[in-house]
């Protein structure tokens, strides 16, 4: 014998269904998703809109981190769409010497030959969801210094 199901039964079966095909085809196409999440313009390989300096120093640089860019490179990520690689075109627009393959570590710095800086330092991390500002520190000093205040929570 067969289960006889209500109307509002069957309304909800058939909206756990649709939920799940749903969560199968998002799952089946990481790619659609990926996209969706990080800059457009860095994902696609064009050019990239600049990151708005909010200040800079001869020690930090704090930048408008918009919504949906990674802060640093990371699985998936490691050549694209984050804060880090809009600093890089930055840099290269500027006249700065780019940035050799060996240093394409998250959290390295590195001084040019003409002995510019290439902030490489997030002191701290926003989601990638996150809108705001982002500390990035100039030396190793600054990092400490930043990072700690992080840490100690008494950053102001």
């Amino acid at each position: 014998p067969r289960a006889v199901l209500t109307k509002a039964q069957k309304r909800k079966a058939q909206k756990k269904r649709a939920k799940l095909a749903a969560t199968q085809e998002r799952r089946e196409r990481p790619e659609k998703r990926q996209r969706s999440t990080c800059n457009t313009a860095t994902a696609s390989g064009g050019p990239a809109a600049p990151l708005a300096v909010i200040y800079e120093d001869a020690s930090v640089l704090v930048v408008n981190k918009p919504s949906g860019l990674l802060c640093h490179p990371s699985p998936g990520f490691w050549d694209r769409g984050t804060v880090v690689h809009l600093l890089e075109d930055r840099q290269r627009l500027e006249g700065h010497s780019p940035i050799p393959a060996e240093m394409l570590e998250a959290r390295q710095s590195y001084t040019g030959e003409d002995d510019s800086f290439i902030p490489r330092t997030v002191v701290h991390r926003l989601d990638r969801g996150t809108t705001g500002a982002l500390l990035l520190a100039k030396s190793p000093a600054a990092e400490v210094h930043f990072a700690s205040q992080f840490k100690e929570r008494t950053t102001h």
